[in-house]
């Protein structure tokens, strides 16, 4: 979602308004009331062992889902935006299939979510305003070096490798390629939470050349290095720069696990 700049002040304070409003404990399901008409929830039992959520316009279905994950795809915030969460809402994994018994959009479906997350796993939370390091995203001094997206492009995006290098897409907008960089665990961890300050809008062809190192026989697998103070100039004209700036994050104040339907 897009803000034109002239109504900038005026979105800000409703945003202020709007967390001061729900900095007391709430549930979900005394602010919203769009819900699924039909809900079963069980305990993951197989399939791929990381989280997955589906969603056609009338149907949610969530394979190897904690609780910590579904409130990440629910309220559309990053890990970082997240607060005391418990042990077993990241351990417990859960499947779930979800009717809306008509077409709904996706903000509709997530809103359907949020709703389930109420009822079933009777999750209260507020929401905080914190001022939290962050690195900054911002257009190198040199400008950037990003391809526009076109037709013609849009179907080169697979990974390619040359040698001990492997080059692979991290998005297709400036918002796809923070939400990537947040994303980063263990080694490939960027260090702190990202946030967009390059005022870019629009798609790109964003590619990443990585280093392998100990790579598996057919070069598929293995270790990704980058420096991305060094190669994030480089190879896209960007540039992580450390501040501070406010974060809105959402404080988990209590869930129960879910009574299961099999």
């Amino acid at each position: 979602m897009y803000i034109k700049p002239s109504f900038q002040l005026l979105w800000l304070g409703l945003v202020g308004l709007f967390f001061e409003i729900a900095s007391a404990p709430v549930s979900v399901l005394a602010q919203e009331h769009a819900t699924f008409d039909a809900v079963a929830i069980d305990r993951a039992k197989s399939g791929p062992s990381y989280p997955q959520l589906d969603i056609d316009p009338g149907y949610l279905s969530a394979r190897a889902a904690s609780l910590h994950f579904l409130i990440l795809q629910a309220f559309g915030i990053e890990e970082f935006q997240l607060a005391n969460t418990a042990q077993w809402m990241k351990s417990d994994l859960y499947s779930i299939h979800a009717a809306a018994g008509k077409r709904v959009s996706s903000s509709e479906m997530m809103a359907m979510l949020r709703d389930l997350l109420s009822s079933r796993f009777h999750l209260i939370f507020h929401r905080e305003t914190r001022e939290l390091p962050v690195y900054a995203l911002t257009v190198d001094r040199n400008g950037a070096k990003l391809i526009p997206l076109t037709e013609v492009n849009n179907s080169q995006l697979q990974s390619t490798t040359s040698g001990d290098q492997i080059t692979r897409p991290v998005g297709s907008s400036i918002q796809e390629f923070v939400h990537y960089l947040n994303s980063r665990t263990g080694a490939a961890a960027v260090g702190l939470p990202v946030v967009d300050q390059t005022g870019l809008q629009g798609l790109y062809r964003i590619r990443l050349t990585f280093e392998v190192t100990h790579p598996d026989p057919d070069i598929k697998g293995g270790r990704f290095s980058i420096d991305y103070f060094a190669e994030l100039p480089r190879q896209l004209g960007l540039r992580l720069k450390q501040t501070k700036a406010p974060i809105n994050v959402v404080i988990v104040d209590s869930a129960q696990k879910p009574e299961l339907d099999h």
